[in-house]
């Protein structure tokens, strides 16, 4: 499976996490750094050469354009737009009334995309939760608790420092 779906649908679940918040315009830039990086590895494997030590002579093929372009005109289709200088994400979000919405919208439309494209969306569960274990004790007896835990800890690393 492409790793691009699977991490579209991360991005999906927990935009924050990914974008470090939930907009469009983050999504668009992560999209083409992530096809930037795409070009530069593809680029590296086909020179054998660094792209950053020979990053003057390096002229990079546009990869990943394929289904980006292919999505763009599905895009400007559904909303019966002539393709122009406008991508997907800049005609969703002129189409729609806060990032917010579309965000939810350009994941919509690639449902319908990958639908009609016969693509298998990934499912990704939710990791594990780790169980965290949280003492409680009387007010009054959390001073005792927090003095003996340092003296504790500053005793032992009295102990592990080396005699000068």
């Amino acid at each position: 499976m492409n790793s691009y779906f699977i991490l579209l649908q991360r991005i999906r679940k927990k935009p924050v996490v990914y974008l470090g918040e939930k907009t469009m315009r983050s999504l668009q830039l992560y999209r083409m750094a992530y096809q930037f990086r795409e070009s530069i590895e593809h680029w590296e494997k086909e020179t054998g050469l660094s792209f950053f030590e020979n990053f003057n002579n390096a002229n990079l093929p546009m990869l990943g354009r394929l289904l980006t372009d292919e999505f763009d005109r599905f895009v400007h289709a559904h909303y019966g737009e002539p393709r122009g200088a406008m991508n997907a994400e800049t005609l969703i979000s002129r189409k729609t009334s806060s990032e917010d919405e579309a965000f939810d919208k350009y994941f919509e439309l690639y449902d319908e995309f990958c639908a009609a494209k016969g693509i298998v969306i990934p499912i990704i569960p939710d990791p594990p939760r780790k169980q965290i274990r949280v003492e409680s004790y009387p007010e009054d007896h959390l001073p005792e608790k927090v003095e003996a835990w340092m003296k504790k800890h500053l005793d032992k690393q009295a102990g592990d420092s080396p005699s000068v």
